[in-house]
């Protein structure tokens, strides 16, 4: 990856946001991260695990998504070196026992708005929230959320909320409502080996833990002589039937 050109050029080194011309770099990228910064890293042993290592090469390259047009030379040279990073990466956290080297996000969902019906938050959009700390009979529900204009739309300083239409409504003061963004990415969890200790993906290894309370590898099922646990619930238990 260090040797890819011209790709890797603007990530070898830190950015320096002086000589870019780019001052507010540090206002919005909070956590920096190069190709030598990561190698001073791998040379001193500060990474325990291999995935930490991963973690910093992916902090890299979204540093750069965020920062970046879409329509930017570092964009696109970022795009390409995170698809020869993956590459080259995969199979030697294969050979090391792991699944991947690869991290597994999920984009945001749709969110349901309380203002109008059938109105809903898509992805990327601002709106507005109310944790609610203090569940009542008719005021139950976890969090209350509003897209942007529905909120705007609600008139005076309270919104009325409530669960249960048999009961009156609970108001509550606008200021009480936080504001962000639906853009939360949703890691892909890991489990745990019971017994080497490694941490894998559990959609790499289809592992569901309502069926299987405990995982472990199939390196280390190899080396015991063992196999996983069939999982009753497969489709071909289902039972067969004729139609027409």
């Amino acid at each position: 990856m260090w040797a890819q050109k011209p790709e890797a050029g603007p990530f070898r080194t830190p950015v320096d946001p002086n000589a870019l011309g780019i001052p507010d770099y540090f206002d919005i990228i909070r956590t920096p991260m190069d190709m030598s910064s990561i190698r001073r890293k791998l040379d001193t042993g500060v990474y325990k695990d291999p995935w930490e290592f991963i973690n910093d090469v992916f902090l890299m390259f979204e540093n750069a998504w965020v920062y970046n047009r879409k329509t930017s030379r570092v964009y696109r040279y970022c795009t390409k070196l995170c698809e020869v990073f993956e590459n080259e990466i995969d199979p030697v956290m294969q050979g090391l026992g792991f699944c991947c080297g690869r991290k597994h996000t999920y984009s945001p969902n749709t969110m349901v708005c309380y203002g109008q019906q059938l109105c809903t938050i898509a992805r990327d959009c601002k709106y507005f929230y109310y944790e609610n700390k203090n569940p009542t009979p008719s005021l139950f529900s976890d969090r209350y959320t509003f897209c942007e204009k529905c909120f705007n739309d609600i008139p005076g300083d309270t919104v009325g909320l409530g669960d249960d239409p048999s009961q009156p409504q609970t108001m509550v003061k606008k200021e009480e409502f936080k504001s962000t963004k639906n853009d939360v990415l949703e890691l892909e969890p890991f489990v745990t080996c019971t017994d080497c200790g490694r941490k894998l993906h559990q959609v790499c290894v289809l592992h569901f833990e309502p069926i299987w309370k405990e995982f472990k590898c199939d390196g280390c099922h190899k080396a015991a002589g063992s196999k996983r646990k069939e999982n009753r619930f497969s489709a071909k238990r289902l039972p067969v039937t004729k139609l027409g």
